[in-house]
């Protein structure tokens, strides 16, 4: 199976049927953050990318969500952060 047409998550998996897009709102829920902090995370690499699904909309992954909750920022970061950055906003785990 050719993956590099896949989306995958921050773990390189490829995203399988039971992965669950989330939304913005659902994902400031989830993390007890504003968008505004989100995006500042995302851009220091310590938030996991979106997910581009449309040509205006994003979505998160769950399982990059539900990662980045299990670990402390500054862990997360130096697991993450290098892989994060390299990222353009809305192209996901692709890199």
């Amino acid at each position: 199976m050719d993956t590099e047409k896949y989306r995958k998550n921050l773990q390189g998996e490829v995203v399988g049927p039971d992965e669950k897009f989330l939304k913005r709102d659902q994902v400031m829920e989830m993390c007890s953050i504003s968008h505004s902090h989100i995006y500042y995370l995302m851009n220091k690499g310590m938030f996991p990318k979106s997910q581009r699904i449309a040509n205006c909309s994003v979505v998160w992954l769950e399982s990059d969500i539900n990662l980045w909750r299990s670990m402390n920022t500054k862990h997360f970061f130096a697991e993450y952060g290098e892989q994060i950055k390299a990222q353009k906003l809305g192209e996901g785990a692709a890199a």
